[in-house]
C-alpha cells in the first residue's frame, strides 16, 4: 500500500472562518440552527473576556490566525477526492444532531 506509514491530512479547501460556518449552517439546516450565533465578538472583546475566563483565554493565541493546510498528498497517494468544505460541515452538524450530541 502506498501510504503504509505515512501521515495524511485530509482537507478539503481553505480554513472557514467562524462567521462563515455559521452562516453555513443557518442556511443550510434551518430551524435546526436556530441557536447558531449571529455575531462575532471583535478581538479586543475576547481578550477582556479571557481576563475573566480561563476557558477564553486559551483562544488567544489563535485570534487573527488563519490556519491552513493542503490535501495534495492525500489526493496523490490515495486518490482521494473531497467533498466541499460546505458539505462536510453540514454533513457533521447533520449527525451531531441525529445522534442527540446537539439539540436541534
Amino acid at each position: 500500500m502506498a501510504a503504509n506509514g505515512e501521515r495524511i491530512i485530509e482537507v478539503s479547501g481553505d480554513a472557514i472562518s467562524m462567521v462563515d460556518i455559521a452562516k453555513i449552517l443557518r442556511t443550510r439546516l434551518g430551524t435546526s440552527a436556530r441557536k447558531v450565533p449571529r455575531l462575532q465578538w471583535p478581538n479586543w472583546m475576547v481578550r477582556l473576556a479571557a481576563k475573566r475566563d480561563p476557558s477564553v483565554r486559551q483562544v488567544l493565541p489563535l485570534l487573527g490566525v488563519i490556519r491552513n493546510a493542503t490535501s495534495d498528498k492525500a489526493k496523490r497517494v490515495l486518490g482521494w477526492s473531497p467533498r466541499s468544505n460546505e458539505d462536510a460541515l453540514v454533513g457533521t452538524a447533520q449527525s451531531l444532531i441525529r445522534f442527540g450530541l446537539v439539540k436541534s
